[in-house]
Order: C-alpha cells, then sequence, then structure tokens
C-alpha cells in the first residue's frame, strides 16, 4: 500500500516538529499528540490496527473464566493475567 493512500485511510497518531540546533542539517524533532505548530509534519500508522470483535472479547472471558484454574472471587489479579494474557496474544496474532 503507498503512503500516499494509507495517508488518506487515516488520521495522523502524532505529530513532529523540528527545533533548531547548531547543526541545521540535524534538527532535533519533538513529538506530540495534536498539532501544535504550523510547521508540525503529521505522522502517519505503517498499518490500520486491528482489535478484537465482541466474540473475541467474550472468548477472551471464557478462557480466563472456564479454562484457566483461576476464579474472580478467589484471586481476581490472577483471573485479570489470565484475561489480558489472552487478549494480548489474540491481539499480537491479528496485527503482526
Amino acid at each position: 500500500m503507498s503512503k500516499e493512500l494509507v495517508k488518506n485511510l487515516q488520521e495522523p497518531v502524532a505529530y513532529r516538529y523540528a527545533v533548531p540546533r547548531l547543526n541545521p542539517e540535524r534538527p532535533e524533532w519533538h513529538y506530540t499528540m495534536t498539532k501544535t505548530k504550523p510547521e508540525s509534519q503529521p505522522l502517519y500508522a505503517s498499518r490500520k490496527w486491528v482489535g478484537l470483535n465482541d466474540d473475541e472479547v467474550h472468548q477472551a472471558f471464557c478462557h480466563a473464566e472456564y479454562e484457566t484454574p483461576y476464579s474472580w472471587d478467589e484471586d481476581p489479579e490472577a483471573w485479570c493475567k489470565a484475561f489480558y494474557n489472552y487478549v494480548e496474544a489474540k491481539l499480537r496474532e491479528k496485527n503482526q
């Protein structure tokens, strides 16, 4: 996918602007989440992020609830870690 097409599909994820230094060929870059200066350059993600749909979130819940030895009532921290690890693995799989 060309950079122009990506720019047309997505909003910038951040902006950067150069701060003058002694050597103008090597500026120092400052990054912001909003366009703070007119000369700020938009930065785009290299590809579109793919999240989880409702069914996949439900699968993550079922995994933590029924496929691990952890109970929300007895050990909520371990249950949350199991849920988190499942969600993280699925997101990595979908966005590699």
